[in-house]
């Protein structure tokens, strides 16, 4: 089996160029490395494509089930994957964040505090654009440009991939059957970290 599909091979370098550049540059030789950091970038996009908008009819226990269930179908390398690719979304999009934060009038106006930690609310509420407007707010150098992304008050995201992360058990899985988390059992399991260790 290919390590990733040429569909979602072509779909991030379509989205976001510069931001798959950026990453697999430092990752030297290996094709399967460089599509498994691929491999979660697209798991970090489905995330926030599947829980992007959240209905307000859904009590937010039954949102954090969906999130954990969400989870619980990744390998445990996969779920540390996202974890990575998670804090490193964060790192490209926090600085210009922070900027805005401590210059824009109206943020001010209405205490935006700067991104210190990965489950920031209001920074979280970007991440959860996608990765299409992260490459964008990474890219942007001047105050103008990051007002096209950062314009009027950032919404709150509470339930957010870090704290779906955070919170995420196997044990609360809601399937049904064996206490066996469904990944062990998949023929396609990637075992390509543990074959690389041998």
């Amino acid at each position: 089996m290919e390590c990733a599909p040429a569909t979602q091979q072509s779909y991030l370098h379509r989205l976001a160029p510069e931001l798959v550049r950026a990453i697999l540059c430092g990752v030297e030789g290996l094709a399967s490395e460089k599509a498994r950091i691929m491999r979660a970038l697209y798991m970090a996009e489905t995330f926030f494509n599947l829980f992007r908008t959240t209905s307000s009819n859904i009590p937010e226990a039954a949102q954090r089930r969906c999130m954990n269930e969400f989870l619980v179908h990744l390998a445990p390398l996969e779920v540390e994957q996202l974890a990575c690719v998670h804090d490193f979304l964060f790192r490209k999009v926090s600085p210009v964040f922070n900027d805005v934060a401590a210059h824009d009038v109206l943020w001010r106006e209405f205490q935006v505090e700067p991104a210190l930690w990965l489950g920031s609310p209001e920074l979280q509420f970007f991440l959860f654009k996608g990765l299409g407007a992260i490459k964008g707010i990474a890219a942007a150098k001047t105050y103008a440009e990051q007002q096209k992304f950062f314009s009027g008050i950032p919404g709150t995201r509470r339930l957010n991939l870090h704290r779906a992360l955070k919170e995420f058990s196997y044990k609360e899985s809601t399937t049904e059957g064996d206490s066996i988390p469904i990944f062990a059992t998949s023929e396609d399991y990637d075992q390509g970290p543990f074959v690389m260790w041998k």
